[in-house]
């Protein structure tokens, strides 16, 4: 999205507020969305044309973009979440009282791992990057982090406990196509590495401080896991049907993850 003037920021905010007007959400829910929405674009667009601005957004900006579509009935449009609130840090939780309104038909995250972090890690040539932009598709993916993971998950947790209906969908979009990413919240290493765990203590010795948690050291193996295909992926420069589907087989066994690939037409 272009840089908004102040008075086109305070337009589609406007707009923002007015979809909150039509949720049906308890006082304490919409107090604190007002907020959000108040200080956050709000663009009235269909889905397909954000899925294609967070495409090209995967080529053109230099950091991720995160929004969020909410659809209820004919009414619909996209919030930016921002770098402040990034799925990444699990504050999205924050706007899950959305659908306390049952009428709310579809909730999307989704957001973007740029190519510009592939040229930053010397991933990519200069000429790459420039034919990548060109046509708005490479063949070098960034597939999920294990942090996008744990935000999912920690967001499932908190619909099941508030009795929220499961309407929320999570993809990102790399340099190659789409990722849709969800979570068995009763597998054992995602109740794992959304464990609350008790800080270690300020006068703990060094040593405490230094070995990582249970939680911790899950979120470590399953980053080794995705960097380790995610690298072949790389090093093949494609990625072929039967190493994905193993790779989806894996995480659902071993990991409770389920993904899902829709490379760029």
């Amino acid at each position: 999205m272009k840089d908004l003037s102040r008075r086109e920021f305070f337009k589609i905010s406007a707009g923002g507020l007015a979809f909150l007007s039509e949720l049906s959400v308890s006082r304490e829910a919409r107090a604190k969305l007002e907020e959000i929405f108040a200080e956050r674009a709000f663009v009235e667009e269909d889905y397909e044309k954000g899925i294609d601005r967070l495409r090209t957004a995967v080529f053109e900006k230099e950091i991720e973009s995160n929004w969020l579509f909410v659809e209820k009935g004919k009414k619909h449009g996209w919030l930016d979440i921002g770098k402040d609130m990034s799925i990444d840090s699990g504050s999205s939780i924050e706007l899950l009282p959305i659908l306390e309104d049952r009428d709310v038909s579809r909730m999307h995250f989704s957001h973007t791992h740029p190519i510009a972090v592939l040229k930053a890690d010397k991933e990519i040539s200069e000429p790459e990057l420039e034919d990548a932009k060109k046509v708005r598709k490479s063949n070098l993916p960034s597939l999920p982090s294990p942090a996008d993971i744990r935000t999912r998950a920690l967001q499932k947790i908190f619909l099941r406990s508030n009795n929220l209906p499961q309407k929320l969908e999570h993809s990102v979009f790399d340099p190659s196509g789409r990722w849709f990413y969800d979570v068995d919240v009763d597998h054992p290493m995602i109740a794992l590495i959304t464990k609350k765990e008790n800080p270690v203590p300020e006068d703990a010795p060094d040593t405490d401080k230094l070995v990582p948690s249970p939680g911790e050291s899950a979120m470590m193996r399953m980053g080794f896991e995705i960097a380790g295909q995610q690298d072949y992926f790389r090093r093949e420069k494609r990625i072929a049907l039967e190493p994905l589907l193993r790779f989806q087989e894996r995480m659902k066994k071993e990991w409770g993850v389920e993904l899902r690939y829709e490379p760029y037409p």
